[in-house]
């Protein structure tokens, strides 16, 4: 396993940081590596939560991506704030987070997903690495 060569430091900074026994948000992207312009699908999977729990029913998404050779050093960000408009007994919570984006510029990129449910307690994903090569 992959998982098994990495440093300390590494794993952790690639674990979804949540309260121990809380809901985690696991962030993975494919590819991760490609020429430009390059399609990325970014799919972000919610845990410890169940398919009932009404406060992560339309729970906000908060996508933020950020280039390392950025000179200003600026976030590319992407929000999305449902609203429910169904009754309570057919509530049903969204596992899976998905976006589809174009990198045309070359470099590295890193992106993380943030839920934010009702409670306004934000869960945070690993950040994910995404690097974009430029043709010879």
């Amino acid at each position: 396993m992959a998982a098994a060569s990495l440093t300390a430091p590494e794993a952790q900074a690639r674990a979804p940081q949540s309260a121990p026994g809380g809901p985690t948000l696991l962030l993975e992207a494919s590819p991760r590596l490609g020429f430009r312009p390059l399609q990325v699908a970014l799919h972000g999977t919610l845990g410890g939560v169940s398919r009932d729990d009404a406060n992560f029913c339309h729970a906000g998404e908060i996508w933020i991506g950020h280039r390392a050779s950025d000179p200003e050093g600026r976030d590319h960000i992407s929000t999305r704030r449902p609203q429910c408009h169904h009754p309570p007994e057919k509530l049903r919570v969204e596992l899976r987070h998905y976006k589809d984006i174009t990198l045309n510029s070359p470099g590295i990129y890193t992106y993380r997903l943030i839920l934010e449910p009702k409670d306004g307690q934000r869960v945070i994903s690993n950040p994910v690495t995404i690097q974009v090569l430029t043709k010879p």
